[in-house]
């Protein structure tokens, strides 16, 4: 009797366990963080056989992609954007917004392409966008940020970030364009490449540039102090 005691006890424990498991894993999976706010040409979600729409809600974990001459703008529940320009793969991997707090947190994955960052005004943000060859820490903040496999380069226009590597952080202000290659160093450039140029250029044309989140950066190459 104990023994069977002993089992129903465990066998019970279990099954509240699985079933609370079950219970929070579509709930968090399902878990709204914002929306496709603007959608040019072959934009992907999760699956590659679905483009995304307009007004398409934006979940826990979702991935976004995007094909040739395409470009599309994500604004989460705090207002904050994000664009990407074409040929772009990012995974907003662990995103989440408190709406107690009004803090959107969590990390980022730029595999590839161009992205902006504009964060609202009054927005709490605590994000980590990571790349191939670096880590960007934003506290609040507009910038532009290119990736490759092998490089990263960041041109803050307004704010502050911090671009963590294998040869360190360095905290990069408005106006300077830092650049990471995995292979050759990092170091402050005195402009944009010329595919980064090329690719924000494209990006901003396709989206509008009121509609990335950057009404008050001048210009989306800034002059380098």
């Amino acid at each position: 009797m104990r023994a069977l005691s002993r089992f129903g006890g465990r066998f019970g424990f279990w099954t509240i366990t699985t079933f609370l498991l079950v219970l929070v894993g579509p709930a968090q999976s399902a878990m709204e963080i914002g929306v496709a706010d603007v959608v040019v040409g072959d934009v992907f979600g999760r699956s590659l056989s679905k483009r995304m729409l307009a007004g398409q809600k934006l979940i826990y974990n979702q991935r976004v992609r995007t094909g040739r001459e395409s470009a599309t703008t994500l604004e989460f529940n705090d207002k904050t954007r994000m664009s990407m320009g074409e040929r772009a793969e990012m995974l907003l991997d662990d995103l989440v917004f408190d709406p107690k707090s009004s803090e959107i947190s969590g990390l980022v994955q730029l595999t590839r392409g161009v992205l902006r960052f504009a964060s609202a005004k009054s927005a709490k943000v605590n994000l980590v966008v990571r790349t191939p060859a670096a880590t960007i820490g934003i506290r609040g903040t507009v910038f532009d940020l290119y990736a490759t496999a092998r490089r990263t380069e960041v041109t803050v226009l307004e704010g502050q970030v911090q671009v963590s590597s294998q040869y360190g952080a360095q905290n990069v202000g408005a106006g300077r364009t830092y650049s990471v290659n995995s292979a050759s160093g990092a170091k402050y450039t005195p402009k944009q490449s010329s595919e980064m140029q090329q690719a924000v250029t494209k990006m901003v044309s396709m989206v509008g540039e009121d509609k990335t989140g950057a009404r008050r950066a001048k210009s989306t190459t800034p002059k380098q102090k």
